[in-house]
């Protein structure tokens, strides 16, 4: 499944990297892109990407993989 992610400011990944979420290595979900606040998209981020406050960011996992990231992240459940 893909799903898109916003982070907001309370989230855990507002100012974290791609590795320190572990999304992959502990969650099982890929980081597709990520989608700036101004419509620029960065493809495939790399471990050093800095996740911004507004930030989309789209994932593939499976389903519960991608609903346990989004818990531990703090990051609000899809609407």
């Amino acid at each position: 499944e893909m799903d898109e992610i916003v982070i907001d400011a309370k989230s855990k990944m507002a100012g974290a990297s791609v590795a320190s979420t572990a999304a992959r290595s502990k969650h099982g979900v890929l980081v597709i892109a990520a989608k700036k606040l101004d419509g620029t998209m960065v493809f495939n981020p790399g471990a050093d990407y800095i996740f911004c406050e507004q930030d989309t960011v789209i994932v593939m996992g499976d389903t519960e993989d991608i609903q346990k990231f989004r818990s531990e992240c703090e990051v609000s459940p899809k609407a």
